[in-house]
């Protein structure tokens, strides 16, 4: 597994730190446990280069070094043959041999097809986003052409791309040019044992929260494309009509980072500043009980590849509020564990929550019963029957 420009044991929530991490260490333990050994390489994190680190039974996560930590996400594309032959003189020099190479996100494919090229192995694919899609967003992170031009080359070229929803498999068909039979679509999974039913109750007592307030959450990155400004003016229209309502911001990159305080400003500029927490970077093992003591999560993204937040909440049973992006209309039931937005505007999303919260709410074993088949180890299982296409 390839992820060169974010290590998947940094925070969640901040820098490039989000989903892919989680995708990355959860379908590589899910696949250690079916019997095979999985390396992830990295330029990211603060470990010694070239050594391995058991992150999991099985999976073990090694820096290339070679790239200053202080190099941008957006820089790293020129570093990537350094990168690319650092990478081969370590696997060659340890005698270590792969019989697939999976790169995550469109700068570690780039460096992961001349590899598979050397080692005589297949290449997967699997992009998270695509460029040209969040550039048809206009929402502020244009990406640029060298990137939309390596990922319509690299879908065409490896061995497979793998999807994690019916949604993005469309996405990679119209905007990249491949054919839809060279796409699996892999749904993600949630690790049902962490993220379970617990009291909410005192989760909102170790939260400080009053039991009676309307508690909304949201979790991620502060990138454009999660939709946290929609949320915020949203929450504007939301207070007139449930006026004990608040919201709880899990991620970003801290009190005194850009992101965070733009979103602070924001906040007061619509009037809600005392209605919302900002809790920056959330520990994994903290984010079951964030979802325990809302009553809602929201997930108002403009672009998702899948949402796996959305999941998380539901197994701890916590309804969901999202756009329908991504695989979140697969997983989103609504009248049973949520409701679902058509369009990504304050508006619409501000009916939805105020619809959900004046709702009955379902009991937490009955939203959780809803994602019942939504595993890692199926994932792992559909990863591992895969085969290639000719």
């Amino acid at each position: 597994m390839l992820a060169l420009h974010s290590s998947p044991v940094e925070a969640l929530g901040a820098r490039d730190a989000g989903g892919m991490s989680v995708v990355l260490v959860e379908l590589s333990a899910a696949l250690a446990r079916r019997g095979h050994r999985v390396d992830l390489f990295t330029c990211r994190g603060g470990a010694p280069p070239g050594v391995p680190v058991e992150v999991r039974p099985g999976v073990r996560l090694i820096r290339v070094g070679g790239v200053p930590d202080a190099v941008a996400k957006a820089e790293l594309y020129t570093h990537l043959p350094a990168v690319a032959a650092e990478l081969s003189e370590l696997v060659e020099t340890n005698r270590w041999r792969y019989d697939r190479v999976h790169s995550h996100y469109w700068l570690s494919a780039v460096a992961g097809q001349p590899l598979a090229a050397r080692w005589g192995v297949p290449h997967w694919v699997t992009f998270h986003t695509l460029g040209a899609v969040k550039n048809r967003l206009a929402c502020g992170e244009d990406e640029p052409p060298r990137r939309l031009t390596a990922e319509r080359d690299l879908a065409l070229r490896c061995d497979r791309v793998i999807a994690p929803s019916e949604r993005e498999r469309v996405l990679l068909v119209e905007c990249c040019g491949t054919s839809a039979d060279r796409v699996a679509v892999v749904p993600w999974g949630v690790d049902r044992e962490p993220f379970c039913l617990g009291d909410r109750g005192a989760a909102r007592a170790a939260l400080g929260i009053p039991g009676d307030a309307e508690l909304l959450l949201f979790v991620g990155r502060f990138s454009p494309v999660k939709g946290l400004d929609l949320l915020l003016r949203a929450l504007a229209v939301v207070v007139s009509l449930r006026p004990g309502v608040r919201l709880l911001v899990a991620g970003g990159d801290g009190p005194q980072g850009a992101d965070t305080r733009a979103g602070v400003v924001l906040a007061a500029e619509l009037g809600v500043a005392s209605r919302v927490a900002w809790l920056g970077s959330v520990p994994r093992r903290g984010m079951p009980r964030l979802y325990r003591a809302a009553d809602l999560l929201a997930v108002p993204s403009r672009y998702e590849s899948f949402g796996l937040a959305a999941l998380e909440a539901l197994a701890c049973g916590t309804p969901v509020v999202a756009t329908r992006v991504g695989a979140l209309d697969e997983v989103v039931v609504p009248g049973e564990n949520g409701g679902l937005v058509d369009e990504a505007a304050p508006a619409p999303l501000a009916a939805a929550i105020a619809a959900q919260l004046a709702a009955r709410r379902a009991a937490p074993e009955e939203v959780r019963s809803t994602v019942e088949d939504w595993t890692w180890d199926r994932s792992a299982a559909m990863i591992e029957a895969l085969a290639i296409p000719r």
